[in-house]
This record gives structure tokens, C-alpha cells and sequence, in this order.
């Protein structure tokens, strides 16, 4: 499989390093080659919870309900690309 980069602009926090350890995340989704409804994020394998401020202009809001331990963890969003057996993705890392 093929794994391409979303084109995404961090909006909050700041940075992407932080010492909350579970820090809510705003993302704007620039066109790309992925369906923004198609969008899933996830951290330990499990699903964040999501809101769109304004999916016209691909702008997310993602605010978990879980705070994760250890020295290193992260956010993780896919879609898959309109190309066939492509995927798209973004990390986030703590």
C-alpha cells in the first residue's frame, strides 16, 4: 500500500509537542486527493472523538476523552486517497 501525506495546516495547539497528555487538536484539511468525510482518527488503536467546526472549509476538531500514559504516544488520521491502494495520513506525538 501506498501511504501519501494529508495536506493539513495544525491550527491549535501551537505546536505539536505538549505536555498535556491529551491535548484536543484542531485541524484544517486543505483539498487534497481524499473525501474528508472518509476522515478516522484514532490513538491506541481506538477512535477520537471528531467534530467538524466547518467541513466546507475541512476544519476538525478533535477533543479525547481519554488521557494517555507513557513517554510517547500519538495521534494518527486516514483516509483513503481517490487513488486506488493509496491511503493518506498525519501524526501527532506526544
Amino acid at each position: 500500500m501506498d501511504t501519501k501525506a494529508f495536506n493539513v495546516e495544525l491550527l491549535e495547539p501551537v505546536s505539536p509537542v505538549t505536555t498535556v497528555r491529551n491535548p484536543s487538536v484542531t485541524l484544517q484539511f486543505n483539498p487534497g486527493s481524499y473525501n474528508l468525510s472518509q476522515i478516522g482518527c484514532f490513538a491506541n488503536s481506538q477512535p477520537l472523538p471528531m467534530e467538524w467546526i466547518d467541513r466546507e472549509n475541512g476544519i476538525l476538531a478533535i477533543t479525547p476523552t481519554e488521557e494517555y500514559r507513557g513517554r510517547r504516544w500519538r495521534y494518527i488520521c486516514t483516509a483513503p486517497a481517490r487513488v486506488s491502494g493509496a491511503s493518506i495520513g498525519i501524526q501527532f506525538s506526544g
